[in-house]
């Protein structure tokens, strides 16, 4: 459930059972609204072939060998190969390593589920940050409001960044609880008991959206 966020004056309303169309998201995205700052999941070329190059070992063996090269026979350099030896070593290892890591990461990205195109689709989690408002392990618990400290940080950070980040609380959310949440400013609530112990799901589910709205308007 989608309440309107400060960050969403510019953009038309989202219907929230349609989410967002592929192309609003690209509009977004051009406005600089995205998140598409990748973690890096390894050291780069460059700077794993430095950090191989320029050791303390092969310095020392590098100087021995410029004072061979100079005053001494060159058959006493040979220990050369070793160090050209040990570098090649040292720098495919790594990058056999940088290679399994780089699959891992892309094998183990976490997604969350959004309404995209009136379709249910997977995202990247850095579109959105969660806030537990209970604690983990059973439903029907008392909404957390020593979390809202937590919320309002979250935001002025999302606000700060200038990127589409969805706030998302979850835990208590109920009629009086969502416009504490969404003052705080989460704009998305997930109702459990709130919703599914009411008779009527669509009552229920209008009361917390009007109770969410409420408190995000200024």
């Amino acid at each position: 459930m989608r309440g309107p966020g400060a960050d969403e004056a510019a953009s038309p309303a989202t219907d929230v059972d349609r989410g967002l169309t592929s192309a609003e998201v690209e509009d977004r995205r051009r406005r600089g609204l995205g998140n598409e700052e990748a973690a890096p999941t390894s050291r780069p070329l460059g700077l794993i072939i430095r950090t191989n190059v320029f050791t303390r070992f092969n310095a020392i063996l590098g100087a021995l060998l410029a004072v061979i090269v100079v005053v001494g026979p060159f058959q006493d350099g040979l220990f050369a190969i070793v160090l050209v030896a040990n570098t090649v070593i040292g720098i495919g290892q790594e990058l056999r390593a940088k290679r399994t890591l780089d699959r891992l990461a892309v094998l183990g990205a976490p997604a969350v589920q959004v309404h995209r195109d009136g379709e249910v689709t997977p995202v990247g989690v850095a579109d959105l940050v969660l806030v537990m408002s209970v604690n983990p392990g059973f439903g029907g618990q008392s909404f957390l409001t020593e979390v809202l400290p937590k919320v309002r940080a979250i935001r002025a950070m999302i606000d700060r960044s200038g990127r589409h980040i969805d706030l998302e609380i979850d835990g208590g959310i109920a009629e009086g609880t969502a416009a504490l949440a969404t003052a705080a400013g989460a704009r998305v609530l997930v109702a459990g008991n709130a919703v599914f112990t009411h008779a009527s799901y669509s009552d229920a589910i209008t009361a917390v959206r009007r109770d969410g709205e409420r408190g995000a308007t200024p």
